[in-house]
């Protein structure tokens, strides 16, 4: 009896190595290479300009009442970022009665504010105004980066930080990815446990291929589809998330789907994210804007331009000279 036992003990080993479903090999790897991966995509992202467009669609053709684009069609994107600097810009396609509709989202070191405007020609309209505003990275306002939190998450689950636990990490050698499933159980929250499951690229980043988000009240499912890659390191260029509600009375299932259409350096300016870029004078406290700076090649063009000109005019008066010396004379005599 003793001697099955140990044999069945064994089989399970080399079943599950990692013990617990967790394999630390690949635990230790992931702990030592997401924080440095996560830092450089925000250093990368923090100089990058974005165009994306996001289109929702319900499956019982019913408006949710809190989910933005229902029955607004989609909604173009375009984000631009410069160091601490964001500025979001949203436009959504006119609907019956109602027309286009633009919104801007700006964040700069000296304040916030937030503009709309009605229909293409219309004039931006000031709705709000905070000076001195909070930093921060701003996920939600970028598609390309909305693979950041699941990874966020499994490095908090790995660290067992704000009451993250890993449940399982394990290997799938069919798909070359490792299966991480990890729950959140804060304390005192009437929403209960947070659990996901999140397959992750370890060769490309440790980037997530797909997330399973499960609440108390809703599932939602996420795939990552990969297209750009900027200074050595994998952007997303779609991004599908899929709701689903098991509350009663539940909302209908409705997927939204993000589709980057340019991912590329920044070409902004401090100027582009003041107030006056808009046609609306700055704030009387505001710091004025620094004069712009005329690179060093303008000046040596100019010299060169001028240089050139000037060996021109010497040489056709020279030589005008010389064609007119040995005319004759007009014939008047004074």
């Amino acid at each position: 009896m003793n001697a099955f036992f140990t044999i069945a003990i064994a089989i399970v080993a080399a079943a599950d190595p990692s013990g617990g479903g967790v394999d630390q090999v690949w635990a230790n790897k992931a702990r030592s290479a997401l924080p440095g991966l996560i830092a450089r995509r925000l250093e990368i992202a923090s100089h990058l300009d974005e165009v994306y467009e996001s289109t929702a669609t319900v499956q019982s053709g019913v408006p949710v009442g809190n989910l933005k684009t229902s029955g607004r069609g989609t909604i173009f994107y375009e984000t631009f970022r410069r160091g601490d600097d964001l500025l979001v810009k949203s436009v959504t396609e006119p609907n019956g009665r109602n027309p286009e509709e633009t919104l801007v989202i700006c964040r700069n070191e000296h304040y916030n504010f937030k503009l709309t405007k009605k229909g293409r020609d219309g004039e931006y309209v000031l709705v709000s105004y905070i000076g001195d505003p909070p930093k921060g990275d701003d996920l939600q306002r970028s598609a390309h980066l909305q693979m950041l939190p699941p990874i966020r998450s499994f490095l908090k689950a790995l660290e067992s930080q704000n009451h993250h636990t890993v449940r399982k990490l394990v290997w799938d050698a069919g798909r070359s990815l490792v299966v991480a499933e990890y729950e959140a159980k804060p304390p005192n929250d009437p929403r209960g446990c947070f659990e996901y499951r999140t397959s992750f690229d370890p060769a490309r980043g440790w980037i997530p291929i797909e997330t399973v988000t499960k609440t108390w009240a809703a599932q939602f499912e996420t795939r990552f589809e990969y297209g750009y890659e900027i200074e050595g390191t994998v952007f997303p260029s779609a991004v599908e998330l899929k709701a689903t509600y098991h509350v009663k009375p539940a909302p209908p299932a409705n997927t939204t789907r993000f589709v980057i259409r340019s991912l590329g350096p920044t070409r902004s300016s401090e100027r582009d994210f003041r107030l006056v870029a808009f046609g609306i004078p700055e704030p009387m406290d505001a710091p004025p804007l620094p004069r712009s700076v005329i690179p060093r090649y303008v000046y040596i063009f100019a010299a060169v331009v001028c240089a050139a000109l000037a060996l021109a005019l010497r040489y056709f008066a020279k030589h005008r000279g010389k064609g007119t010396g040995g005319l004759p004379c007009s014939g008047l005599v004074p």
